[in-house]
């Protein structure tokens, strides 16, 4: 009789630690418990480098700081931007904070946008060290809440942040229209 209560303890101690690494293993792959308070995790004054860049269809673009201030190159050409333009992106990069995680699994990343063939690439550098490397994916609006976010994942890391705002339209439109003297417009448009 002793046994058999022996037994079901076991049994039912078994069953609660199975429990509890099921429950664990579903809170991580959810990402729950590595919400990160701000995406990058950069301090602007350390970059002297932002590279964008498109794989899917060879683009590239980079942002340089040098002794008399900020150059913008591109396909071989090199021209001077405003200091005060380059900071709005600096803070930008400085300030993303994620919404939510939603996914953390790399068959997702085909889904919404940011392979490395599909997403905009960001990268800051300090000199040749890179501070942080993403990817910009799908932009969503949330019609409910009027809402618009958009997935962003850390190179080397599986999981995929919802971040706020249309990251499509600051660095892809944005970047030179507004942000940037109209003198980069034209270059941009050659490029984009």
């Amino acid at each position: 009789m002793k046994q058999k209560k022996n037994n079901k303890l076991l049994l039912i101690l078994l069953l609660l630690v199975g429990l509890l690494i099921v429950a664990l293993e579903i809170y991580e792959h959810f990402g729950i418990s590595s919400m990160k308070n701000n995406l990058t995790d950069v301090k602007i004054e350390n970059i002297t480098r932002i590279a964008l860049s498109k794989t899917k269809v060879d683009q590239y673009i980079s942002l340089k700081k040098e002794e008399t201030g900020w150059f913008l190159t591109a396909n071989k050409v090199q021209i001077p931007i405003e200091t005060s333009s380059v900071e709005k992106i600096l803070l930008l990069l400085q300030e993303m904070e994620p919404v939510t995680i939603i996914s953390s699994v790399q068959e997702d990343w085909e889904r919404f946008e940011t392979l490395d063939e599909l997403g905009l690439r960001i990268t800051a550098y300090n000199k040749k060290e890179i501070l942080t490397d993403f990817f910009i994916g799908k932009t969503e609006k949330d019609v409910s809440n009027g809402t618009i976010t958009t997935c962003v994942r850390i190179q080397g890391e599986p999981k995929i942040y919802n971040v706020k705002g249309d990251l499509h339209q600051i660095f892809e439109q944005d970047f030179f229209e507004q942000i940037f003297p109209m003198e980069t417009v034209k270059l941009a448009n050659e490029i984009l």
